[in-house]
């Protein structure tokens, strides 16, 4: 009952998506960039990029969170997600993919605390440790369907198209978080 709960669809939505187009990223992201002269140091560098914003934005975008509209804010950080995941197939040369991971890293650490929040705010007592529990299988299921499905269409598309069909999937969550939205 919790997967039909229209106020968790968003949520749920966001966190496959959110982690389906990270295990498409950190499958490609080194072949990509392996093909322009970087090796694993570039890789890790880029990820740490992503890291380091995603922890940072952690308590501002939790606290930010509940003074606002949380799925108006979770909205907000995929439309920033698509943006970076976009660009990353545009760069070749380490800084500029630095910063997009970078920006990439923001777009996680906005979105993940919103519907962290959405989850805790939709269900009961007695039912929030469950809502939580598929939360989280999503978040896994994402990276786990993810990287195969990405890293197949990188080996028959290249890996450039590959790391634009990463947004896809968050666009799609997009728009079934703008609907839930619009009608909560």
């Amino acid at each position: 009952s919790l997967l039909r709960k229209r106020s968790l669809v968003g949520p749920y939505s966001a966190v496959f998506a959110q982690y389906f187009s990270f295990g498409g990223v950190v499958t490609l992201l080194p072949l990509y960039i392996k093909g322009y002269g970087m090796e694993a140091f570039h890789v890790g560098m880029m990820l740490a990029a992503f890291a380091v914003m995603f922890i940072l934005l952690q308590l501002p975008a939790g606290s930010l969170s509940d003074r606002m509209n949380r799925l108006t804010l979770a909205a907000g950080g995929l439309a920033l997600g698509i943006v970076a995941l976009l660009l990353i197939p545009v760069f070749n040369a380490f800084w500029p993919l630095l910063l997009v991971m970078a920006l990439y890293g923001v777009a996680f650490g906005i979105i993940f605390p919103s519907i962290s929040a959405v989850v805790a705010d939709s269900t009961s007592a007695e039912e929030r440790g469950l809502a939580t529990g598929i939360f989280h299988a999503l978040l896994t299921a994402g990276v786990a369907v993810g990287a195969p499905v990405i890293g197949w269409i990188g080996g028959v598309l290249g890996e450039e198209n590959g790391l634009f069909f990463t947004s896809i999937i968050m666009v799609a969550a997009l728009v079934v978080m703008l609907f839930v939205r619009k009608s909560a």
